[in-house]
């Protein structure tokens, strides 16, 4: 399988970094609700509630 390069030109969604480290978008929302991951908000975007 060929891995994606990690590109600044392109924002690093969850579905990207899902992509690169190679889990599930799951994963990293469950993390995120835990505790464990700490994802930056998008401008104009709300943050994630849990």
């Amino acid at each position: 399988m060929k891995r994606e390069e990690v590109s600044l030109d392109k924002p690093l969604t969850i579905g990207r970094l899902a992509k690169l480290a190679n889990i599930n978008v799951e994963t990293i929302r469950f993390d995120q609700k835990q505790g464990l991951r700490e994802l930056p908000t998008p401008k104009g975007a709300a943050p994630l509630q849990a």
